[in-house]
């Protein structure tokens, strides 16, 4: 690289050293946007760089912490300093998506041309507690099957959303969203295939600070909330057959919600 001098000029025409990492920051940044680096890539080293703008390495060092504070970068410790992927952009339409054997998640993905599909960790059967009962608007105590999954997105080990499906039990038992597999289609598909299509939902959105566990899923960086989406879905006969909680990573996910009517 071709080392360039950077200074910042005040109107005096005197030079303020103290300015220098935010223009390499904003050069950096410039260079990202533009395409120069694209996510994925990793940053040259904190000595070419301090090379190529004739600085030194701390004035690299702030200025590459501006730009993690911004989540363009991420630092991996033996790795270096790679470029982040923007946000991925969830139209609330994807839930219209039908193809066999592919879910919405990993559909969109694949439109957006980004790796991405769902993993299932846990189902197994639960009495409602007093917060999944009024989201299933069952009595506290009904036996209903919880389906916990991870969705990951761009790197085969990010992991954007934690999903927390809660289903009525005596809707879904003997299906195979009371089992153990993945519900390749979705789960939307899966309640079609028994008779309970649904045909509205209604979702809430909320940001909270993230647990200690939800740190470390989504390796999120310090002050970084998380989103929350509760989601209830209702069939023709309007009975919530689904409800579902997504937590996911507030600089990892965009919910569009698109085309919505005004009356």
């Amino acid at each position: 690289m071709t080392g360039r001098r950077l200074c910042d000029v005040t109107e005096d025409g005197l030079t303020r050293p103290e300015g220098l990492y935010r223009q390499v920051a904003q050069r950096l940044r410039q260079d990202i946007t533009e395409g120069r680096y694209r996510p994925g890539d990793l940053l040259p080293s904190e000595a070419e760089l301090a090379r190529h703008f004739a600085v030194s390495r701390q004035t690299v060092r702030q200025a590459v912490a501006v730009l993690r504070a911004e989540a363009l970068v991420e630092s991996e410790q033996g790795r270096g300093t790679y470029i982040r992927r923007p946000p991925i952009r969830l139209p609330f339409s994807r839930y219209a998506t039908r193809r066999p054997s592919v879910g919405p998640f990993e559909a969109l993905c694949e439109a957006l041309g980004i790796p991405g599909y769902g993993e299932l960790v846990v189902v197994e059967r639960r009495q409602a507690d007093d917060v999944v009962a009024a989201g299933l608007n069952v009595d506290v105590g009904t036996e209903i099957i919880y389906r916990r999954r991870y969705m990951h997105a761009g790197a085969p080990d990010a992991i954007i959303q934690i999903q927390e499906g809660h289903l009525p039990l005596d809707i879904v038992d003997g299906t195979p969203l009371a089992g153990v597999e993945k519900i390749k289609d979705g789960t939307y598909a899966a309640l079609e295939a028994i008779g309970h299509v649904p045909v509205r939902v209604t979702e809430e959105v909320s940001a909270r600070s993230p647990t200690y566990t939800e740190v470390s899923v989504f390796r999120l960086m310090t002050g970084v909330p998380v989103l929350q989406v509760q989601r209830t879905t209702y069939d023709a006969a309007d009975r919530v057959v689904e409800w579902l909680i997504v937590t996911a990573a507030s600089d990892q996910n965009v919910f569009v919600y698109e085309d919505l009517p005004l009356i």
